[in-house]
């Protein structure tokens, strides 16, 4: 009976996120979807390179799990269904992450362990991030971080060479393996003076080790985007601009919201972090949302526009609204203080409220496969349009 309801947990988690990716994007489920390099990379590359697709670098890095679901739907299905096979890809692919995820917060309370784990779905975002191969990077980063902390201060007894096959996959997939490098080497040295680790865990991190090193490899051969932080930008200038990216857009009406309201906010975070006895793991996730953030930062600033989670360059303050929203419920659930729980409740309410009352997934025009005589023309969002050669 016991082992019976440590499985429904999962999956009724797995049930609800796949609720709200549909409730999110009703049209993504329903009627498929590819988003710009869905088509005119992972697709026609898939099947111009076959295997070789796997190490083509894009953005000067590796996209193992992208480059997987349109390998597989290559050979699985007709042209004509892959809007749906990536859309419905992605959707089992989240789910799925955060099925995982409810099973690793084990040990806390299943409220807390399902709002911990559902966590992309709910934070605020313009659905960029959702849905799409392109962007399933940006969902798998916390389920990376998760990998990484279970497997050194939780670790699990069976299923160990999945975990390890996953952790490797995500590494290759984007550069988020490498932004996590220094705090999970942090992590292991703090886990090493707890005690020795085990084989199993030793395994687990030289395949993630193996991951970082590939996708090192793959940025170090290949041209990577350059960045411009502007004209010596001062202290002042970004924190002000980090307090209006992250915080201030959680207000209600954020074009017109002050810069003292994002302040109380941020201090507040501060405040109940400090006193949770989760401060260690929060401290840990701070400087990567704040990495991410600063690369967005520099890439957007050739456009002069700031940031923010309902517009321009919504998935670089996606890790950092997350993170606030974990830090907020690790607090809840940690602290001894009562203030702090209620401040710490009242965060997760306010990031909770901007996502149901401004969450909205963009539309745009629907996708058309045409037959042609040399293959097919795909025409996807936001109006990009492929040629994909008939190889058969």
């Amino acid at each position: 009976m016991r082992r019976e309801k440590d499985c429904l947990f999962p999956l009724l988690v797995f049930l609800c996120a796949f609720l709200l990716m549909w409730y999110r994007a009703p049209g993504r489920i329903e009627r498929g979807f590819l988003w710009a390099e869905d088509a005119v990379i992972f697709i026609a590359q898939a099947r111009e390179l076959g295997i070789g697709s796997f190490i083509r670098t894009y953005a000067g890095y590796w996209h193992f799990v992208p480059r997987l679901v349109a390998w597989l739907q290559m050979k699985s299905t007709p042209i004509e269904k892959a809007p749906y096979f990536f859309a419905w890809s992605c959707a089992l692919i989240t789910a799925g992450s955060s099925a995982y995820m409810a099973c690793a917060f084990r040990h806390f309370s299943r409220p807390v362990a399902a709002l911990l784990a559902l966590a992309p779905l709910l934070v605020p975002q313009t659905g960029e991030v959702l849905l799409n191969i392109t962007n399933i990077q940006w969902i798998l980063f916390p389920t990376l971080i998760v990998l990484l902390w279970e497997n050194l201060f939780d670790p699990p007894e069976s299923w160990y060479g999945v975990r390890s096959l996953a952790v490797a996959a995500i590494a290759l997939t984007g550069p988020f393996g490498i932004i996590a490098f220094g705090p999970a080497v942090l992590a292991a040295i703090y886990a090493c003076r707890r005690g020795p680790l085990s084989r199993r865990q030793i395994g687990f991190l030289v395949a993630y080790v193996a991951g970082v090193a590939g996708q090192v490899y793959a940025i170090a051969t290949n041209g990577s985007p350059t960045l411009d932080f502007g004209a010596s930008p001062s202290v002042w200038n970004y924190g002000a601009r980090m307090i209006r990216d992250l915080f201030c857009d959680l207000l209600p009406s954020p074009d017109g919201a002050p810069l003292v309201g994002g302040l109380i906010l941020a201090v507040a975070l501060v405040f109940v972090t400090a006193r949770s006895r989760a401060v260690w793991a929060c401290l840990l996730l701070a400087p990567m949302a704040l990495i991410i953030w600063l690369l967005g930062s520099a890439r957007t600033n050739p456009e002069g526009m700031d940031m923010a989670w309902y517009g321009f360059g919504a998935r670089y303050v996606y890790p950092a609204l997350l993170f606030s929203f974990w830090a907020a419920l690790l607090s809840a659930a940690t602290t001894t203080s009562k203030l702090s729980r209620i401040l710490a409740g009242a965060l997760v309410m306010v990031i909770l409220l901007a996502s149901a009352t401004r969450f909205s997934v963009s539309e745009w025009p629907m996708w058309e496969v045409t037959r042609e005589s040399a293959g097919y023309t795909l025409k996807v969002a936001p109006n990009w349009t492929a040629q994909i050669p008939d190889t058969r």
